[in-house]
């Protein structure tokens, strides 16, 4: 809908069909082509830079701004920031650690499910 109404670039390739099933939703079009799909995924999670940054948009609007106040820290000197992952263990100490390398980066979750 976005690139049909020109909001966006054309990254989809449009066809038009007459079949119902196959067309976008209300639209009298369907999709043939991805220019998306020649970037290369990042590191072996299946998703390209542009779908990693829309899920993060998603998870800042829809959990850490709506839930806020249930989520900051409970100290207003501590400061909350992406960019790395912490477990701690019942006994107070670090179990895993991981550090943002840059753009994009994400925690191998097999890894960090495997510390825990």
């Amino acid at each position: 809908q976005g690139q049909m109404a020109g909001r966006w670039p054309m990254v989809l390739e449009l066809e038009e069909t007459d079949q119902e099933e196959t067309a976008v939703a209300g639209s009298t079009v369907k999709i043939v082509g991805n220019k998306f799909d020649n970037f290369p995924l990042l590191n072996g999670w299946g998703r390209r830079p542009f779908e990693l940054a829309t899920l993060r948009l998603q998870n800042l609007v829809g959990i850490q701004m709506k839930y806020w106040d249930e989520l900051k820290p409970v100290d207003d000197r501590c400061l909350s920031q992406l960019g790395g992952c912490a477990i701690v263990g019942p006994d107070g100490k670090s179990i895993y650690s991981w550090v943002d390398r840059g753009l994009c980066d994400v925690p191998n979750m097999y890894e960090l499910m495997d510390s825990i």
